[in-house]
């Protein structure tokens, strides 16, 4: 090694440390009116369980194009706005199964799906067991 060598090296690591510091701090702290977009979309999904928007009708609502809603919820929430409607209407019909005494039908009608065979398929292939097996772990 020659002189200085030890100085010049722990400066350039030091140097990478606090770069990727910055990239750290920065891909995680968004602005907050973007924020506020992807908050509002979120609750659009949960106010619209039932029945979900279409994710380009949920973008035109919040006045932002399409990729952009697109690109921005993913990178805030891991998933993108089509998943995440997926997983809320999972997550409801959880709910539904072992809270309720509504029969598989109902929640399936209930959660817009377009027939208990289209839904009973929907929750097998996330939970991998049927909505009837589901339930019988809560009884």
């Amino acid at each position: 090694e020659q002189s200085g060598y030890q100085q010049a090296i722990s400066g350039a690591v030091l140097s990478m440390l606090g770069e990727l510091y910055f990239c750290h701090l920065n891909e995680w702290e968004r602005p907050l009116e973007q924020l506020e977009k992807i908050n509002q979309a979120r609750s659009l999904m949960k106010e619209h369980i039932d029945n979900p928007l279409p994710v380009e009708k949920i973008a035109e609502q919040l006045n932002v194009s399409y990729s952009w809603f697109r690109s921005n919820f993913k990178k805030q929430t891991g998933v993108s706005p089509a998943q995440y409607q997926i997983n809320l209407r999972l997550v409801r019909a959880k709910e539904l199964l072992s809270l309720t005494q509504m029969s598989i039908s109902e929640i399936a009608y209930k959660l817009n799906f377009e027939s208990v065979s289209h839904f009973s398929t929907f929750f097998t292939k996330r939970e991998k067991q049927t909505p009837s097996q589901f339930r019988e772990q809560f009884r």
